[in-house]
């Protein structure tokens, strides 16, 4: 039997995906997960799955000795990254044992630790088309088990908006949101906060759910009509899964720049609207999504050209290219 090490840690668009495969993997081989980030223990524990946990404040030597130890004492012969610093070495480790290696990339342009195991790794598994080399174009793993379940929030036929600003949240955004959903009474609105903000004032309106966390987003997204969000890959990837018109507003803070990268990737394709966070008004939040909401045919087309861009299962095809090698 295959004894693989995945490694999804430091954010959610390197946990989920790493999750997703960890999840359909775990029945036909011996996979074990190392991360490096306190913070990831919460997600993997939610999950109720094992890891081996090494301590991200290490000296870049103590983290290199303990993953070459973790790697020899699980007798590791395939290895999956998913980017972040630690997967770079992870990717040495690997390629000095002469084991085979692999990483997944999830945004529209390759992460700095990406880049540099790019020449050290078998192939490199890509959510969106980056027309590299060693590329192998499957999606994002995050996706490819949906959920049918839905959940009802309103005993109304409004058109329901979900709005999420990532686990973290967004104090910048949410300002504008909370003034959007105290004056807009035409739609329903479910706002996931984020872990990290604080509304004002506690909204008390019947078109209005307001969560801090919830577990299961893709229920959500699976629910409603519209979906206002950053461009996060684990998200971008549910909302095109789920073929949902989007308003997408990117973080600006984010390394490379990278959630607008993902977003006019997917604007490009006309998929989605987008709004940067510099251009963000109550006005222009406004009005977009009430012309997205109300016009049927922009609505449907977006809807079209988000089938066309989404994949099905491709979980055979990563552990095909696996085990092959």
């Amino acid at each position: 039997m295959l004894n693989i090490l995945l490694s999804g840690s430091g954010s959610g668009g390197h946990i989920y995906p790493c999750l997703a495969l960890y999840n359909y993997l775990k029945n036909k081989y011996n996979v074990k997960i190392l991360i490096f980030k306190e913070i990831d223990k919460k997600i993997y524990d939610m999950n109720n799955v094992k890891y081996i946990y090494i301590d991200d404040n290490y000296s870049t030597l103590k983290k290199l000795n303990l993953i070459n130890k973790t790697i020899k004492n699980n007798n590791i012969n395939k290895v999956i990254t998913f980017g972040g610093k630690n997967s770079f070495y992870i990717n040495i480790i690997s390629k000095k044992l002469h084991i085979d290696s692999f990483i997944f990339e999830s945004n529209a342009i390759i992460g700095k630790a990406n880049k540099m195991s790019y020449l050290l790794v078998n192939k490199v598994f890509t959510n969106f088309k980056l027309n590299l080399k060693k590329e192998i174009n499957v999606g994002n793993p995050n996706a490819f088990s949906l959920t049918n379940k839905k959940v009802k929030l309103f005993n109304n036929k409004k058109i329901t908006i979900l709005i999420t600003l990532g686990s973290l949240g967004s104090s910048s955004v949410s300002k504008v949101i909370e003034k959007l959903l105290t004056s807009n009474d035409d739609f329903n609105f479910i706002f996931v906060i984020g872990n990290n903000v604080k509304l004002k004032k506690t909204i008390k309106k019947n078109n209005v759910k307001v969560y801090q966390y919830y577990n299961n987003l893709k229920e959500l997204i699976n629910s409603v009509d519209i979906v206002i969000a950053r461009a996060g890959a684990a998200t971008l990837s549910e909302i095109v899964a789920y073929n949902k018109p989007s308003i997408i507003i990117p973080s600006p803070y984010v390394a490379n720049n990278h959630q607008l990268k993902n977003a006019k990737y997917l604007l490009n394709r006309h998929c989605i609207i987008l709004i940067e966070e510099k251009d963000l008004t109550l006005t222009k939040l406004n009005n977009q999504l009430t012309k997205l909401a109300l016009n049927k045919d922009l609505y449907e087309n977006i809807k079209s050209n988000l089938i066309k861009n989404s994949f099905g299962n491709n979980f055979k095809i990563i552990e095909d290219e696996i085990i092959k090698w």
